[in-house]
């Protein structure tokens, strides 16, 4: 699941995911830009 963080006046948007485990036992989360297009973001 993603979340957002951020919306700018451009329509770009930061969204971040729920925190996520590697096979090594390491956490992280996933960061993503994104701004609308005509085929969606």
């Amino acid at each position: 699941m993603v979340y957002e963080f951020a919306k700018y006046p451009d329509e770009t948007l930061v969204v971040f995911s729920d925190i996520r485990k590697k096979d090594n036992g390491e956490e992280y989360i996933r960061i993503s830009f994104e701004r609308p297009t005509e085929k969606r973001f």
